[in-house]
């Protein structure tokens, strides 16, 4: 196996350790489990791509409901 140095920001070094698993887990097995979940994240649907834009569209204009609002439409107390 082939071994690299890069230089990270220290913020992307916080960002790396709050992905830990274990506190001794390698920054390189962080960076493979990100790489993994970003290439299945790309065998989502079209259909599922629309309704994951479409939840965060929803999202940001602040069409959301708060815990209590759930729990009153659900009849939950």
């Amino acid at each position: 196996m082939s071994v690299s140095t890069i230089e990270l920001s220290v913020s992307t070094i916080e960002a790396l350790d709050s992905l830990k698993i274990f506190p001794d887990e390698e920054y390189g097995k962080i960076i493979e489990r990100l790489t993994t979940l970003f290439y299945e994240e790309q065998k989502l649907t079209s259909e599922e791509w629309s309704r994951i834009q479409k939840s965060e569209e929803e999202y940001n204009s602040g069409d959301t409901y708060s815990l209590e609002e759930v729990r009153q439409r659900l009849g939950d107390k």
